[in-house]
């Protein structure tokens, strides 16, 4: 992303955060009530292949015992239907759905609270892979294309804006990346 603003002569803003020191993992902590909300105007960034990977670590997940399974998204693009997610088995999932409004998900094995990345990858306007820790975990081909809304807006911690929200995540998010091309399987383990 940085690289195409500087070819594309935008203008960027340089503030600098600090930190607290070299060795240490920045992350931004989730504690149950809090997101992330980054607005866009109009993109085409995942109306072709693309790539999202985030590296999180859930942590003190609180669960309901009055639900037959609790949900915590971790990243979510609710105008495409898209979303990284741990839920109460202590799996990691991506999900997405098509244009006839078909889910497909692929979830990891049992991992539970510890540091993973996730990779979510988008192909050839039909295929939906799911990397943990750079690797593979499954591919399977959507048979229609994926499912486009109104949004432009990527939600951190919670799967969108609406006041009814009850589905937050408990934890730590250290990095987000999301490329407009599907990188390559050895890219992703890089």
């Amino acid at each position: 992303l940085l690289i195409r603003c500087l070819d594309s002569d935008l203008e960027l803003d340089k503030n600098q955060i600090e930190t607290g020191g070299s060795d240490e993992l920045h992350t931004f902590k989730f504690n149950g009530d809090s997101f992330i909300k980054l607005e866009g105007e109009k993109t085409t960034l995942l109306q072709d292949d693309f790539t999202i990977s985030v590296l999180v670590k859930p942590e003190n997940v609180k669960l309901n015992e009055n639900k037959d399974y609790d949900e915590f998204p971790i990243l979510s693009i609710p105008g495409y239907n898209i979303g990284l997610f741990y839920n109460s088995f202590r799996r990691f999932f991506c999900q997405t759905y098509d244009v006839n409004k078909k889910p497909y998900s692929i979830n990891s094995d049992i991992i539970g609270e510890a540091w993973v990345y996730l990779t979510m990858r988008y192909l050839d306007g039909k295929f939906i892979s799911f990397f943990v820790n750079g690797e593979l975990i499954e591919t399977i081909e959507m048979t229609e294309s994926i499912l486009e809304l109104s949004s432009d807006n990527i939600f951190i911690g919670v799967p969108n804006d609406k006041k009814e929200n009850t589905s937050f995540l408990y934890g730590n998010i250290a990095n987000i990346e999301i490329y407009d091309i599907g990188l390559e399987d050895s890219e992703i383990k890089e």
